[in-house]
């Protein structure tokens, strides 16, 4: 708590010398210009002259030389104007009344050394100069060692005469009458020594009272008090009357240190407490009439200067009913001398508010006043929190008024935000402190953007980010917490709300063209930051209660539902909230659902597993439900998304259909891939035809989805289809294998069948295929067949020939090694035959190609079992082949150039 209060009485003085600085920048800024307009009405006053110079050189008659010599002796024989003395000039003459001089203006301050113009002096400086070098320095200094030769003189007399203490203090009372009375007759003769001899006789006064009620008790309370408030107002009148402020001080100044000076150690609080109330009352009073800072700040520093250190050396609890009303009292008076210095210098000086008061009184009354409740459970809390609301109602009151000074409403405001700043972490524990500094910080932002000054906004965004990273700090929620009404989570809950409402207020501040750049592109930065660090804690608050009260096994489908419908929240609000900004969130569902996809492969064993089967196709349709919602976007942002969520969707059915179907064949992987590879041929089927292409989304998104979704899918299937080739042998329990009448090998070719169906229709004008793209799909096509019709074959000698199926039997299979060369070379045969009927001469090289590598197979292989049939059948089948190709499709011819006359024709056809 003491740290606390430490740290605001810290922060106020800072801003006291702050607001001090600002106070001599504006003094300054105040003196330039009245310099800057003294030197304009300089050079007008000259413009004037110059001109009245020339209007009467013009009125003037014109003589010609020959005219003053003869016609003027007179004038010749006169001295020149460089040797003759000044003459007066007579008034009766028109030109003697315009050769009188013009008025010189006063002179300027000389140059500084370096040629720059003198700063002039602060006016702070200027006055204290003035009060102690103006005037009569000596009678001012002879009044202050009068003053205190007297109250020594009062001690001394009670202690080593025999006089009646009641005749010795009337002696020294008389005195100060005296001297109260002279220094007012001559107030007119000789002000400054007349002002000097009042005030010390009004300390005199004040003084005698005080000695008389506390050291030597012959005054009563009661006639004591009204005789000190009588001097106030006696002293108060007496400055006002002659506008004197130094009057007004000294009066003061001795009516303070009356009590220090007659002290004896011993006496009355209350006493010592309610004289200080009366002279703070005169003070008051003085202050609805002239703006005199000297005076309040003398009064303030004696009040509560002696209050403290009565506090530190005599305070006891039991003294607290007696003590606190006298501390509310200095405080309302302080305040309210606060706002009528402010009052009085709102209308001719910019400085108007004094800062040193202004933070001075909440600092010192709050380290006062916990000093006062020490004792008392969360007193001090309670304390802030009341000073917090007395002044932002304050604030209110005078940011209402249009005649109120300026930027004084806002600072009442401000102080109420940092009181009820420190009540927070007294009165709670971390997290409220933390829920109510990031809120505070919300409101310090809209009050910063609302006057249009940086320091308060990002004073809110830090403050809504330090109350976020105490609040993360602090233990989560018990198991025995009630569910939403614990304090972990209504503190995540306020921070989220923070965070949103701070990340608003920016984003429209950011929309403001007026603004330089670079603060509305560091107020979009924040806007930004905000709005995902508010989604942050939103997730943080809902998802901690939700794994509360969910079972561990459907936590990720739980997590997940809760991730989707906050997106959807998101999408919906962002219209009516006026925030486009909070659309980002809605989408970022779209990525955030590929990444749980990841994880949830690694942890789960399919997709409807623990609670999906319900989470994911929530989850996807909200997100086909946000793209809808913000179909308007650049394409360039939503094209991404759309084929991200069309290939999660794809991925989860596959993975799930195939799930499904190693469930029921109990892990046969021919079933497996065969179920896993009928969602992606739908969804190429659907993709490579004109169903829906009026429709969205491919009516919005057609590169998207028939470029992107389908592309990706072709390449992931291809991969899977040529591993599944030469890795899987077709077992399909309870089916018996049949060539191309099994599952496995029909859903290869379905695949390829949807896969040349979308390339030919809608693939190749998707992803802009050139020639030479269109080439090599084809031959990725032919390789994906001639893969296909090689695994139909490994796969028919392992199921009817008992040949296992791996690589090494195929090599050490003389069956294998025969069947491929035949099967190779009727593929090498139909090939060359239909590029002969098409005059394809490049089918025609590969279909050769492939009859060359089976030639260099037989001598290569083939041949080292030459005395087997399966040898004998694979050289003989081959070299028919060969003579079959030879005769009915020799080598079409190369293509001939086309000449210029069927290029025209060409053309013009």
């Amino acid at each position: 708590m003491t740290l606390t209060v430490l740290l605001l009485l810290a922060c106020l003085a800072l801003g006291v010398v702050l607001w001090r600085q600002s106070e001599r920048l504006s003094a300054l800024e105040e003196d330039l210009r009245r310099v800057h307009q003294l030197l304009n009405a300089l050079s007008g006053t000259r413009r004037q002259r110059d001109v009245a110079a020339a209007e009467a050189a013009l009125a003037e008659p014109q003589r010609t030389p020959g005219h003053v010599a003869a016609g003027a002796p007179e004038l010749a024989s006169q001295p020149t104007a460089a040797t003759a003395a000044p003459q007066a000039p007579s008034p009766a003459s028109p030109q003697a009344a315009a050769a009188v001089p013009a008025p010189r203006p006063p002179p300027l301050p000389p140059p500084a050394a370096d040629g720059a113009a003198p700063l002039p002096t602060p006016p702070g400086i200027a006055a204290a100069r003035e009060w102690l070098f103006g005037g009569n320095l000596v009678v001012r200094v002879g009044v202050v060692v009068l003053f205190f030769g007297l109250a020594f003189l009062l001690r001394y007399a009670a202690e080593h005469t025999e006089v009646p203490i009641e005749w010795r203090l009337a002696g020294v009372g008389i005195a100060g009458l005296g001297l109260l009375a002279f220094g007012y007759r001559q107030r007119e003769l000789r002000p400054g020594f007349a002002l000097a001899v009042q005030g010390a006789g009004i300390g005199v006064l004040y003084l005698t009272t005080y000695t008389a009620l506390r050291l030597f008790g012959v005054l009563p309370a009661g006639a004591a008090f009204a005789l000190l408030a009588l001097i106030a107002a006696g002293a108060a009148w007496l400055a006002l009357r002659q506008d004197s402020m130094a009057l007004a001080v000294l009066g003061s100044a001795g009516g303070f240190m009356a009590p220090v000076l007659a002290s004896t150690g011993a006496g009355n609080h209350v006493v010592l407490f309610a004289y200080y109330a009366l002279l703070d009352l005169g003070i008051l009073a003085i202050a609805w009439r002239r703006a005199w800072r000297p005076l309040n700040l003398l009064a303030f520093a004696f009040t509560f200067g002696i209050s403290a250190a009565w506090g530190v050396m005599r305070y006891a609890t039991a003294d607290w009913a007696t003590t606190q009303p006298f501390l509310a009292a200095y405080f309302l008076m302080f305040v309210a001398i606060t706002v009528l210095f402010a009052w009085q210098r709102s209308g001719t000086r910019r400085d108007a508010i004094d800062g040193t008061l202004l933070f001075g009184v909440p600092a010192a009354t709050m380290a006062l006043q916990a000093g006062l409740v020490r004792e008392f459970d969360h007193g001090d809390a309670w304390s802030a929190a009341a000073l917090a609301l007395f002044y932002l109602g304050l604030g209110a009151i005078v940011m209402r008024r249009a005649d109120a000074p300026p930027r004084l409403g806002t600072a009442f405001a401000g102080i109420g935000v940092a009181l009820a700043t420190l009540a927070v972490p007294l009165a709670f524990d971390d997290h409220w402190t933390a829920a109510t500094w990031a809120l505070e910080g919300a409101a310090l932002t809209w009050l910063g953007l609302r006057q249009g000054r940086h320091l308060p906004v990002a004073s809110g965004v830090a403050l809504v980010l330090v109350a976020g990273v105490l609040h993360a700090l602090q233990p989560g929620a018990t198991l025995d917490a009630p569910l939403l009404a614990n304090r972990a989570f209504l503190g995540s809950l306020l921070q989220a709300i923070a965070g949103f409402v701070a990340g608003r207020l920016l984003w429209h501040a950011a929309r403001d063209q007026t603004a330089k750049p670079a603060v509305t592109a560091a107020q979009g930065v924040a806007s930004d930051a905000l709005l995902a660090w508010g989604m942050g804690w939103w997730l943080a608050a809902t998802g901690t209660e939700l794994v509360r009260v969910v079972d561990l096994r459907w936590e990720p489908a739980a997590l997940l539902a809760l991730v989707a419908l906050s997106a959807l929240a998101c999408s919906l609000a962002s219209r009516p909230a006026r925030w486009p900004r909070l659309a980002w969130p809605a989408l970022a569902l779209v990525p955030a659902l590929a990444a749980a996809a990841l994880l949830w492969a690694m942890t789960q064993g399919h997709p409807g597993a623990d609670g999906g089967f319900l989470a994911w196709p929530l989850a996807v349709l909200v997100a086909f439900a946000i793209l809808f919602h913000h179909d308007t976007l650049r394409p360039t942002v939503l094209a991404p998304l759309h084929a991200t969520l069309g290939l999660v969707a794809v991925a989860l059915l596959a993975w799930e259909a195939g799930w499904q179907a190693d469930q029921w064949s109990d892990g046969l992987a021919a079933w497996t891939l065969a179920a896993a590879t009928l969602p992606p041929v739908l969804a190429l089927t659907w993709l490579g035809g004109d169903g829906g292409a009026e429709r969205w989304p491919l009516a919005n998104h057609r590169e998207a989805w028939r470029g992107g979704v389908a592309g990706v899918t072709v390449a992931a299937g291809l991969a899977a289809y040529w591993w599944s080739t030469f890795a899987l042998d077709g077992t399909a329990t309870p089916l018996a294998y049949l060539p191309l009448l099994n599952p496995l090998e029909l859903a290869g070719l379905a695949f390829l069948a949807a896969g040349a169906h979308w390339w030919h229709h809608q693939g190749a004008a998707a992803v802009g295929a050139d020639a030479n793209a269109r080439q090599v799909a084809a031959g990725v096509l032919a390789a994906s067949a001639f893969a296909g019709i090689n695994g139909v074959l490994l796969r028919s000698v392992h199921h009817h020939a008992a040949v296992p199926f791996h690589l090494e039997a195929w090599w050490r299979s003389t069956l294998v090694q025969t069947s491929v060369s035949i099967l190779w070379s009727l593929i090498a045969l139909g090939a060359m035959v239909w590029a002969a009927r098409r005059v394809q001469r490049s089918a025609w090289m590969a279909g050769a190609a492939l009859l060359a590598i089976v030639v260099l197979k037989l001598f290569a292989v083939d041949l080292s079992g030459v005395g087997t049939i399966e040898r004998i059948a694979s050289f003989m089948g081959v070299g028919v082949l060969m003579l079959a190709v030879g005769y009915t499709s020799p080598l079409p011819p190369r293509a001939k150039p086309a000449t210029a006359g069927q290029a025209a024709a060409g053309t013009a056809a």
